[in-house]
């Protein structure tokens, strides 16, 4: 890998209508177990018609097998598993205008080279005002066997000095590792462009415009038009979800966006991702 920052591509026709070739997106609807060399987990391309879709890794939760078939009609889930760093507390000190850091040791897997490109990395201060905390974007970082320092590239330079009584918490990018789980409580990332049935396999995934999804019943013309995620990526009127005394069973309270077309009692529903 490379160290880098995200990426964000708008995919263009140039041209009037009539006797052009139009331009296929075919790369959106492939898999790999390989990374594409022009893209990074994290990277983002935008189609003419607001369809969005964010490059993605898949990996597979423990103790189910299941999580690895990511499904082109329900929304995978961020999983928050392996490459990140707790609270650690700092030890060296880093002078304002530093572009780079070392947490110390703490409990983490192996890290390769950039792994955490693309992540981020919150820096604790001691005012309970948060007036010396910062947050930071990672370009990359170097090789880290588990569980000890790891050393980051930041996308901008410090503006506060980091001493002792600072720490660190290291976040990989979310779409590092997404999974389908019935009942899991992980926030959903999206709807995958393409079926997906082996761990570790790459892949994008639909964040915002149109797009057909499995729906519950409840989606119809009198509940509304707004939606909530159930948390096996199908879709709950917003109505259902927050007209209850408790949030139903498998639901969510996370925003999915609104109908645009049809219902679950017709053809439909069209749906229109919001992220």
């Amino acid at each position: 890998m490379s160290k880098g920052t995200n990426r964000a591509q708008y995919l263009v026709q140039t041209g009037m209508v009539g006797g052009q070739k139009h331009r296929l997106w075919d790369f959106i609807y492939r898999t790999s177990t390989a990374r594409d060399p022009l893209y990074h987990i994290g990277d983002t391309v935008r189609l003419p018609d607001k369809r969005e879709f964010t490059y993605a890794r898949s990996i597979a939760l423990p103790d189910a097998p299941e999580s690895i078939y990511l499904s082109t009609v329900e929304a995978c889930s961020f999983t928050g598993a392996g490459g990140t760093v707790g609270w650690t507390s700092a030890v060296d000190t880093v002078v304002v205008g530093s572009t780079e850091v070392t947490v110390p040791a703490a409990s983490h897997d192996e890290l390769a080279v950039d792994e955490l490109r693309n992540g981020y990395v919150h820096i604790h201060g001691s005012a309970t005002d948060g007036a010396d905390s910062m947050n930071r974007g990672i370009l990359g970082n170097d090789f880290s066997a588990d569980g000890t320092a790891l050393k980051l590239y930041l996308d901008a330079a410090t503006d506060i000095e980091i001493d002792s009584s600072s720490a660190y918490e290291v976040f990989e990018n979310p779409y590092a590792a997404v999974s389908w789980g019935l009942g899991d409580p992980f926030a959903k990332a999206g709807v995958p462009a393409a079926y997906v049935s082996a761990t570790l396999t790459y892949v994008w995934v639909q964040t915002r415009g149109p797009v057909w999804c499995n729906s519950q019943g409840n989606m119809i013309d009198n509940e509304g038009m707004g939606a909530m995620w159930r948390s096996d990526g199908s879709l709950n009127s917003v109505a259902y979800s927050l007209g209850n005394p408790t949030v139903p069973d498998v639901g969510t309270t996370q925003y999915a966006g609104h109908r645009i077309l049809g219902d679950n009692a017709n053809i439909g529903p069209l749906f229109m991702l919001q992220g």
